[in-house]
């Protein structure tokens, strides 16, 4: 909902059209519709790169070539991604990206949002005081660079502070490590649900059948 919310708000205020991708009869999020939604018209996608609801990983990097073809900007839910395995940005190379500091094992009512310098040096500053200010005189303000433009008043200051020490500890343990480690435990609950401790050509079949739009074979 939290990646809904928000764009309802701004179409409101802008006119904007919001479109929504439906689900395949695997409930996971339907591509081809994706594709075809798109258009030269379309300013912005918004999509999750790990769903906790569906448990789909979309593929990102096709997601955005599609966008780019047709010159819309792409921001990336990675919530629940950048806990559980290596999320690089300049790979992926997302216009924003966002991820919450509380299921990164950090403290609650803090977060971050990654963006391209370039973007971000061409927009506003959504609210006023503190770190946004460059310089005020009565009649006009010049805005600070990026990021301190869009940090008005005092910032959560301990809350970052915990955050990063979440990541340092997350970054000593080793990303991928966490990830083979939560595919390890994956496939020991597929076997275990299948019934049999050795995959057959078919028990296979079925896992692969059930977890191809996941990505985790």
């Amino acid at each position: 909902m939290s990646a809904i919310v928000p764009w309802q708000i701004v179409a409101k205020k802008t006119g904007a059209d919001l479109k929504y991708v439906g689900l395949t009869k695997e409930e996971v999020p339907d591509l081809d519709q994706f594709k075809g939604l798109l258009s030269k018209n379309t300013k912005l996608v918004v999509a999750h790169h790990i769903s906790n609801v569906l448990g789909s990983v979309l593929p990102i990097d096709e997601i955005m070539v599609w966008s780019r073809n047709v010159g819309a900007k792409v921001l990336v839910d990675a919530c629940q991604s950048a806990p559980h395995m290596v999320v690089d940005v300049q790979k992926l190379d997302v216009d924003f990206l966002v991820a919450s500091s509380h299921k990164m094992c950090g403290p609650t009512g803090v977060g971050f949002l990654y963006g391209k310098i370039k973007l971000l040096s061409s927009m506003p500053p959504f609210l006023g005081g503190g770190e946004m200010i460059s310089d005020v005189f009565q009649d006009y303000s010049t805005y600070a660079e990026p990021p301190s433009r869009f940090e008005a008043g005092t910032p959560a200051i301990g809350e970052a502070v915990c955050l990063g020490a979440a990541i340092d500890y997350l970054s000593s343990i080793g990303m991928q490590r966490i990830h083979n480690y939560e595919h390890f435990l994956l496939l020991h609950l597929l076997r275990k649900l299948i019934g049999t401790n050795s995959f057959s050509c078919e028990n296979l079949l079925v896992v692969k059948e059930c977890c191809s739009f996941h990505r985790c074979i």
